[in-house]
């Protein structure tokens, strides 16, 4: 019987009486159980960009097309948007089938993390006395990671499923590679690799897999002195790990410097090197806080929840490096008589380190970030807890008083936590309660009650008010808050001159912002004052020459002033800097319809269409000029997809209804 099967079937007992395949089926069950009311969540924040807003991935038949396809979301992450194709051939979009998929993926995870268990944890060489109470401690451990409500956040939302799945597939490579002497070698370490691949382009944190194997088998219990052991190792598969080593630092540098997807293209958290040091070390008393005690979980760590810091004496700084410099520091001083420990230290620290912002990434720092991390734990926990499981009498009664009130208050809080994932609704106001100041939140709450399903526009301006005055000028938020108030100022409440002056006087402070310069002279157009935007579009078209859209509305403003000629001078600049945007040809067509010339009017509208077949002007421009030219069927079925697409346009029903009417 080898090394393998005795982890698995211990000498004292059959496999047929064994209780580790029960437990692994019990563990496997908890999870589903316990997360069963994830599936009656909707989709929130990333998911709807994802799921709802994607239409690459609808279609078995699209797949192959996720590898080699140019930029889109399906080739950013492919293999996630794999199984997200299934679930769409399954269920189409609705909710409970990506979130069935997530928990499903979890709880296999949870398997893989109790079957890696059995086989690092030395379970061969424990006593039959012992035996029973270690599985026990084992197993319970294996479902406090299982059911740690900080691990929420990445099984609940659909857009987990990069944690989740990237985690199941890391597990079973490793767990492949501890397979690879047990005959077959060929087919597993092709597991091993294939599984890793694949976890890789589900997400970036899998390139910590080549060193996760070094430090399993230096570590692992049992193995003894760690630098013989690895360099028996190095010795007989270095070609394999050169090429795993090779293959994880090529795709670092192309995840970091080329591909545009993950990094901040050279800005650092702070400002510089330095402080971005400081911030990764700060992260530290966060990571540590959501895994210790997970009271106050968000799902959104925007930079104003947790604040940037630049004062290397902060608080936060120094007790993140003394937690940094307590782990590494017990790595070594644990690998000879607690080897789990050492590993499982060892695991985390290197896990953690793709998103402690190394290289910078746009999301400070996030809960789901910690799903293959915690594993590392997990380890070291056993590791740390297995003399106590087997001391007789009074300690062991006291670990297992410890670990069931640490179970309880582990499931009841994930319990609390998963009915925040039920809409944006609820998830927003969680992170509002407790983070009053996270401006990413507040503006999403403020679109969400400004949507018309769920109209509230009390709260929407209230909360774009906040978000306006929690944000330094000339921030992202900020303008964007100002532009969320101008709408809810000019549209809902019927007041574009204090929308206009908001707009104006933001643009003073920031120093003449281009993206609220354009809403400016955009509000102005919508009231019909050209005389007011024609200055502000023609500074924008001298501040940025190949920006076209100051163009296109310049080409309105003068349409308005009855100068068709500036105006189609104005089209023919746009459509020449942007030949496949469809709105320079319908300027084009407005232009030749105003010059009293309908057929190449006709043509300039059917380019527009060529470009964009949902365009609404176009298709209701078309339907007139069809409707004048007696083509009443044409002209109906223009209007109608444009009715689809907009069917709460009153100029659209309009059109809809003369062409009913035979075209007056």
């Amino acid at each position: 019987m080898n090394e393998a099967q005795r982890a698995v079937d211990p000498p004292s007992r059959s496999s047929e009486g064994s209780p580790i395949p029960l437990i692994g089926a019990t563990i496997l069950a908890l999870v589903l159980a316990i997360y069963a009311p994830a599936l009656s969540a909707g989709f929130v924040y990333d998911d709807v960009y994802l799921i709802e807003q994607q239409t690459c991935f609808r279609g078995l038949s699209k797949i192959p097309s996720f590898f080699v396809a140019p930029y889109d979301a399906c080739d950013y992450r492919p293999m996630r948007y794999v199984t997200y194709a299934f679930d769409h051939a399954i269920a189409g979009t609705a909710p409970w089938i990506y979130h069935l998929t997530n928990v499903v993926l979890h709880a296999l995870s949870a398997v893989m993390v109790w079957a890696l268990l059995l086989r690092l944890g030395g379970f061969e060489r424990i006593e039959d006395r012992h035996r029973r109470s270690l599985l026990a401690l084992g197993a319970v451990i294996v479902g406090l990671w299982a059911l740690h409500p900080a691990l929420a956040d990445a099984v609940v939302p659909a857009a987990g499923r990069r944690d989740v799945q990237s985690t199941f597939l890391f597990l079973l490579a490793l767990w492949a590679w501890l397979r690879r002497d047990e005959g077959r070698r060929a087919l597993w370490l092709g597991l091993c690799g294939a599984a890793w691949v694949a976890a890789l382009m589900t997400k970036e944190m899998a390139i910590t897999l080549p060193a996760i194997l070094v430090l399993v088998e230096a570590l692992k219990p049992g193995s003894g002195d760690p630098l013989p052991r690895l360099r028996a190792l190095l010795k007989k598969w270095w070609p394999l790990l050169g090429i795993f080593g090779v293959m994880a630092l090529s795709y670092g540098i192309y995840r970091g410097f080329i591909a545009t997807h993950t990094r901040m293209s050279g800005r650092w958290w702070g400002g510089t090197i330095w402080t971005n040091l400081l911030n990764t070390l700060a992260l530290q008393v966060e990571y540590a806080r959501l895994t210790l005690w997970p009271a106050s979980l968000l799902g959104d760590y925007a930079p104003h929840t947790v604040p940037v810091v630049r004062d290397p004496f902060h608080g936060r700084v120094l007790v993140g490096a003394a937690i940094w410099g307590a782990l590494l520091a017990s790595v070594p001083l644990t690998f000879k008589r607690r080897p789990l420990v050492a590993l499982g230290l060892s695991w985390y620290l290197v896990t953690l380190l793709p998103v402690c912002h190394l290289i910078p990434h746009h999301e400070l720092m996030a809960e789901h970030f910690l799903h293959l991390p915690m594993v590392g734990l997990a380890l070291a926990l056993y590791g740390a807890l297995e003399p106590t499981a087997k001391a007789p009498g009074t300690p062991r009664k006291a670990l297992a008083v410890a670990l069931g009130l640490a179970s309880a208050a582990v499931m009841a809080r994930l319990q609390w936590r998963i009915p925040d994932f039920t809409s944006d609704e609820t998830f927003g106001m969680n992170i509002l309660e407790q983070a009053p100041r996270n401006v990413r939140n507040l503006g999403r709450l403020a679109a969400f009650y400004l949507d018309e399903d769920h109209l509230d526009l009390e709260r929407a301006e209230r909360l774009a008010w906040m978000q306006r005055g929690a944000s330094p000028p000339g921030t992202i938020y900020h303008r964007a808050a100002t532009l969320r108030l101008a709408r809810i100022l000019e549209r809902h409440r019927g007041d574009p001159e204090r929308a206009a002056s908001l707009l104006a006087l933001t643009i003073q402070e920031t120093g003449d912002d281009a993206e609220l310069t354009l809403a400016l002279a955009r509000l102005y157009l919508r009231h019909e004052l050209p005389d007011d935007a024609l200055p502000l579009l023609d500074d924008l078209i001298e501040r940025d020459p190949l920006h076209w859209e100051p163009r296109l509305d310049s080409g309105f403003a003068l349409l308005m002033k009855r100068d068709a000629d500036g105006a189609g001078q104005r089209a023919l600049e746009v459509v020449r800097l942007a030949p496949g945007e469809a709105e320079g040809h319908f300027l084009m067509g407005n232009v030749r319809a105003a010059q009293g010339q309908p057929r190449e009017a006709f043509l300039a509208y059917e380019n527009a269409l060529a470009n964009k077949p949902d365009h609404v002007g176009a298709l209701m421009a078309t339907a007139d000029i069809l409707c004048a030219l007696g083509q009443q069927a044409e002209a109906a079925a223009r209007a109608s997809l444009a009715q689809r697409v907009d069917p709460r346009s009153e100029a659209v029903q309009r059109v809809v209804t003369a062409i009913e009417a035979g075209c007056p």
